[in-house]
């Protein structure tokens, strides 16, 4: 079917509509608030394998706005480079692998509304 986005490692958390990606958070006036998170990416069937793949995000520029970027582990737990897009390995991702996702919202001027981060996977499908 397609390679998903995940909040755990299992694969039982997709990110959706109805279990969001959030961010939230308070800062002092006019400073950056910056929100890091793992998630996972996963295929939902084993028996499919993927080409170009990237992710981004699709929030459109709200207020305040929020900069969404991504990175590949580094195997020890830490991101290695942050981009948008992320361009991810050829695979067939039957085993999660771990995506850092971060969010920056700079200048904070008042109170910081909950924002929702929505993410696009894009690949082309091929049957292993």
């Amino acid at each position: 079917m397609a390679l998903r986005l995940y909040h755990d490692e299992a694969g039982n958390q997709e990110i959706t509509a109805e279990d969001k990606d959030t961010v939230e958070g308070a800062v002092v006036s006019g400073q950056t608030l910056t929100d890091e998170e793992v998630l996972w990416l996963k295929s939902d069937d084993a028996n499919l394998t993927y080409e170009n793949i990237t992710i981004t995000s699709t929030n459109t520029p709200g207020e305040p706005p929020v900069t969404v970027e991504y990175a590949l582990d580094d195997g020890a737990g830490n991101p290695v480079t942050y981009a948008d897009p992320l361009t991810v390995s050829d695979g067939a991702y039957t085993s999660a692998i771990k995506i850092h996702r971060k969010a920056v919202s700079e200048n904070i001027t008042g109170a910081f509304v909950r924002t929702n981060i929505e993410h696009e996977v894009k690949a082309d499908e091929f049957v292993a």
